[in-house]
């Protein structure tokens, strides 16, 4: 169960992160937190359809996904801000998609739904409450984004991206 909720926690907390993020540090728009929270929403559907070919698609090359714009994130390198407000609107997608599908994965029998649905809720609400009340006391910049991203390369499954990457993996063990 604690899997579950930290699993719901990381993207709930990196929506609210990408929005003060891009808010913040790239672009002050009005109604510019509609972008993130909509590709939250929508990775619900993908990560929870019954055609699995889009969720893991986006789940097969999330490591490299985070691994690339997180890294840019991380980074700082805001010379091109469109560039940069789409790599981590990307970057939020691949993340909520992966850790969605995952926790789509994980799902128990039709019985136990009830406390997986709880579960899920509870992370989210965890994870709204970490990026935008306990991290702006705590923290006298944006922190809690690049945290978070860290978190969700901790957290996403680590697929073989070619099969011959596999089949040298399991023969070298």
């Amino acid at each position: 169960m604690l899997h579950w909720i930290v699993l719901a926690l990381v993207p709930s907390g990196l929506m609210l992160a990408t929005s003060t993020f891009l808010t913040t540090d790239i672009v002050a728009v009005p109604l510019l937190w509609v972008l993130p929270l909509g590709l939250y929403l929508l990775s619900f559907t993908v990560a929870f359809s019954a055609r699995r070919t889009m969720a893991d698609a986006i789940t097969r090359y999330a490591p490299i996904t985070i691994l690339v714009f997180g890294g840019m994130m991380i980074g700082g390198h805001h010379e091109f801000p469109l560039l940069s407000a789409l790599a981590a609107l990307l970057l939020l997608l691949a993340v909520s998609v992966t850790l969605h599908a995952h926790m789509y994965a994980l799902r128990p029998a039709p019985g136990r739904l009830t406390g997986f649905y709880l579960a899920m809720s509870v992370g989210g609400a965890l994870g709204g409450a970490f990026a935008g009340l306990v991290a702006p006391v705590l923290f006298d910049w944006t922190y809690e984004y690049p945290l978070l991203i860290l978190a969700a390369g901790m957290l996403a499954p680590l697929p073989f991206l070619l099969p011959v990457t596999e089949r040298l993996w399991v023969a070298g063990a």
